[in-house]
């Protein structure tokens, strides 16, 4: 659960779920995002947790603060059902988004424009 959101506690209260992972930018989520650069064309973070003391820093083309909640929650999930710290880092240095989200177009004339 997103643990910066006001309202994770109220969706965690009756959760029947086995493990509950919090993940947000505070120091008492499970896993902490923190380190984080927004550029116009990539997004860079860093997660650290129990597992991660060292952290694992993410380079995604994914842009916007609202993406790196996405990536680190679906980085967790991806890294509890198994895939290694190094393909997660290849995965998110690779993916790309929907079409019409944060999308970006370089203009002939070296603009970017942004369509969402």
């Amino acid at each position: 659960v997103y643990a910066d959101d006001p309202m994770a506690e109220h969706m965690v209260r009756d959760c029947k779920a086995g493990t509950i992972v919090r993940v947000g930018t505070a120091d008492s989520a499970d896993v902490v995002v923190n380190g984080i650069s927004l550029a116009a064309t990539e997004t860079t973070f860093t997660m650290t947790s129990a597992d991660m003391p060292m952290g694992l820093r993410v380079t995604t083309p994914l842009v916007g603060k609202f993406n790196v909640t996405n990536a680190a929650l679906c980085g967790v999930m991806a890294l509890r059902t198994g895939i290694r710290q190094t393909q997660l880092a290849d995965v998110l240095r690779n993916v790309r988004g929907p079409a019409g989200r944060m999308e970006r177009y370089e203009l002939a004339n070296g603009a970017v424009a942004g369509i969402d």
